[in-house]
This record gives C-alpha cells, sequence and structure tokens, in this order.
C-alpha cells in the first residue's frame, strides 16, 4: 500500500481521489487526516496539485527522502543553472504535465510521425486563468510549460525563436498573449500562440502542414482519466523502488529553458538562439 499525502484546491482533491479508487494499492491522505506529510513512517509520497507552496514541500520533500509527484510549475522562476541544479538535487521528484505522456500527445505524436517532416506547425491554446484558483502567474506558466512539453516531444528541439508578450485584459507580470515564432533544429517551422481571456474555454488547436496534406486536432486542455491512471500507477511503482519517473526534471527541463528563452525574447524584443 502506497500512502499518499494530497495537496491542492478542493475540485482537485475530488477528481484525483476518483481516479485513485479506480487503482489498487493507493491511499490519499488528505491534510485535514492530521498526518504530518514529512513523516516517512506515516507516509510514503507527496502529490502537490495546485498549490503556491510547492518549492518549499519538493525541498522539504528531498530532506526528508520522500518522492513528490507534482504539476507544473515546480518553481517559480527557473534559470539555467537552477534547472541544471535541481536536476541533480530532485531525482525524488515526478512531473505531470499536460503535454507529454498523455492521450493527446500520445495520438498527436503518432499522427506528426505518419505525415514527417512537416513544413509548418501551428498551435493555439486559449485559456481562462480567472476561472482557476491558482495566480495568474502559476496558471499562465503551466499552461505554457505543459505546451513546450507537447512542442517538444512532437517536433524536438528549437533552434531559434522570436516571441512577444502582451497584457490586454489583466495587470500583472503574466502576459495575457504569447505569440512565438519558431525554427526547430530540424528545420521545421512553426508560430505558437496562446491567449489568456475571460470566458475562454481552454482549448487547444493543433494544426501541422506538410505539401497537400493537413493535420488538425482540437484537444480541451484538461487532463482525461487515463492520463491520471497513467500517471499515478507509475508513482506507485516508483514509491516502492519498481520503478523511474514517468516524467522526472531531467525529462522537462528543456520546457523551463524554452519558456525562460521565449520571456527573454519578448523582454528584449530580439530574435534568440535556443
Amino acid at each position: 500500500m502506497s500512502r499518499l499525502y494530497i495537496m491542492g484546491n478542493e475540485s482537485q482533491l475530488i477528481a484525483h481521489k476518483r481516479v485513485v479508487d479506480t487503482l489498487q494499492g493507493i491511499q490519499f491522505i488528505v491534510p485535514e487526516d492530521g498526518y504530518d506529510p514529512l513523516d516517512s513512517s506515516a507516509v510514503d509520497g507527496i502529490v502537490l496539485l495546485d498549490i503556491e507552496e510547492k518549492p518549499y514541500w519538493i525541498g522539504a520533500a528531498y530532506q526528508a527522502g520522500i518522492p513528490v509527484l507534482a504539476t507544473h510549475p515546480i518553481y517559480r522562476r527557473l534559470t539555467t543553472n537552477d534547472i541544471a541544479k535541481r536536476e541533480q538535487q530532485w531525482p525524488h521528484l515526478s512531473i505531470i504535465s499536460h503535454g507529454r505522456n498523455t492521450v493527446f500527445s500520445r495520438n498527436l505524436a503518432r499522427s506528426q510521425s505518419n505525415m514527417d517532416p512537416s513544413a509548418y506547425f501551428m498551435i493555439d491554446l486559449d485559456l481562462d486563468s480567472c476561472d482557476e484558483l491558482l495566480s495568474r502567474t502559476e496558471y499562465v506558466d503551466q499552461a505554457m510549460l505543459g505546451l513546450c512539453d507537447l512542442l517538444l516531444y512532437t517536433w524536438g528541439p528549437v533552434d531559434l525563436l522570436y516571441s512577444r508578450m502582451r497584457n490586454f485584459f489583466h495587470s500583472g507580470p503574466s502576459a495575457d498573449t504569447t505569440t512565438a515564432m519558431l525554427r526547430m533544429r530540424n528545420g521545421v517551422e512553426g508560430l505558437l500562440r496562446v491567449c489568456d481571456f475571460p470566458s475562454h474555454q481552454p482549448n487547444l488547436r493543433v494544426r501541422s502542414y506538410m505539401g497537400d496534406d493537413l493535420l488538425d486536432v482540437n484537444s480541451i486542455w484538461s487532463f482525461e482519466l487515463d492520463d491520471l491512471v497513467g500517471y499515478y500507477r507509475n508513482f506507485h511503482d516508483t514509491v516502492n523502488g519498481t520503478a523511474q519517473p514517468l516524467l522526472a526534471l531531467n525529462q522537462v527541463g528543456e520546457s523551463y529553458r524554452l519558456l525562460n528563452w521565449m520571456q527573454k525574447s519578448a523582454r528584449s524584443d530580439t530574435l534568440l538562439s535556443f
């Protein structure tokens, strides 16, 4: 039995408990149960969903020797040096991402490989941060990092990028709109657009072009049941020492670097080599 201490908002706790109830060998412990999450004799793993204290809990769990499963972002602002350092410091960390190890990401990669190499792609993500309990910065970063995971998983490393970020609908440090023009290392070019607007439904649209072929797919920007089942099964096995994290920081470090470079390009209004 894996005893997992879970932290998140009420709707997430309900949804994730529904997932875990379909699995054997996992018991959820919520904060109201009175357990000390850093007591390794009472807790086998910690699940950190959309909470703002993630950096503290990840570090504290590492000191206590307790594995962690967490959503993006796992740190408020990571520089390239920070990422390399954290990759070494946090081998106990598993990450849940919308852009990797999901039904949509696997289907997209499979469909893309059937028409590879594409000449051009477009990715559009609509969001409404007002519907979320996270701060706007945390929510937008989470969406952008998941999108970077999907982009890199499907088309590979980035070579050049130029991005613009603007605030039209909200105040604060997080952009309402992001537009990034990309050239991948394999020569494919693409356009990424994100818009955070009140009343938007969370929706992702991906179009990929090659000759006369067009791949055009839409998806609600949320986890399916099978996505979370896969992550929890893997985390259960990781806690018991029979598996490695399905998605570790060293596998998504490039996504944090890519987001940093998008923000840097937007601040400097400069074309950057990644």
